[in-house]
């Protein structure tokens, strides 16, 4: 997995992360694409569902210029910036051609905190932390601590946002047959909120196609596969298990691996 939410990674490494990839016959790079220090991938406004007047294009503007600070392991800040569209389009299909299928994240309803400071209309009673009354936004967020943050699933501006930037990223990934919806760490949503969040949140990812119109598979972290009712046949992250399961055999899971 490389992490550009937290600090930057640039097109040319990770095009020399590509390349060593095809070296060692690794097939899958999981990119990272959203958490609460950052947002690193352009998002339009165009095709917004029927009512939608959410700007897009404030993720990239306001949280691409933000990014993790000095932690205990580094005194340096982490890197600000965004990948165009075109940017993206060039990492995948730089990977196709090493038959590398990139899996993007957009992780939910925790470590969103980017998006809620970008994003006025996902602030609400029900989302985490509190807006500022100043400016209508979660305050940006640059530690490394997490589970603070967390969509509103009472909020129909939510289901909205991940519909249409689930969309956007699947029509960039023509070759992309995963999408991964995060699910970790959601320390600050409620039980019956999280289950009610994910349980849409999966189905609305279930029902999109890429832009050679295949339905997507939806990953998750290890969290979702017990927090969830699994409506839809999500893959998720466990010791040993990094391939799709098919319905009906998935284990219990109480463990957590390492997550985002």
């Amino acid at each position: 997995m490389l992490d550009p939410a937290r600090s930057f990674i640039t097109v040319p490494e990770v095009l020399d992360t590509i390349e060593t990839m095809a070296d060692y016959k690794l097939n899958e790079l999981h990119l990272h694409l959203s958490d609460d220090q950052g947002w690193p991938i352009a998002i339009t406004n165009e095709v917004r569902a029927e009512g939608d007047t959410i700007d897009y294009t404030r993720l990239a503007e306001v949280s691409g210029a933000t990014a993790v600070g000095p932690t205990r392991a580094t005194t340096l800040p982490g890197v600000t910036g965004y990948y165009t569209q075109d940017d993206f389009r060039t990492i995948v299909a730089a990977a196709a051609a090493h038959h590398i299928e990139v899996v993007p994240e957009i992780d939910a309803p925790a470590h969103t905190n980017a998006a809620l400071h970008a994003l006025p209309e996902l602030n609400s009673s029900g989302s985490f932390p509190a807006a500022d009354p100043l400016t209508g936004t979660t305050p940006v967020n640059t530690t490394t601590s997490v589970g603070e943050s967390s969509l509103d699933a009472a909020n129909e501006a939510s289901y909205t946002y991940i519909r249409h930037v689930v969309n956007q990223i699947a029509a960039m990934n023509p070759e992309g047959r995963l999408l991964h919806l995060g699910g970790d760490e959601s320390f600050s949503t409620t039980a019956q909120a999280y289950r009610t969040f994910m349980d849409r949140a999966l189905t609305d990812v279930a029902s999109t196609t890429n832009s050679w119109r295949r339905p997507l598979t939806p990953v998750v972290w290890n969290e979702a596969a017990s927090r969830s009712s699994l409506p839809t046949a999500p893959t998720y992250s466990r010791p040993g298990a990094t391939k799709p399961l098919p319905p009906g055999t998935w284990p219990p899971m109480t463990a957590r691996s390492s997550s985002s």
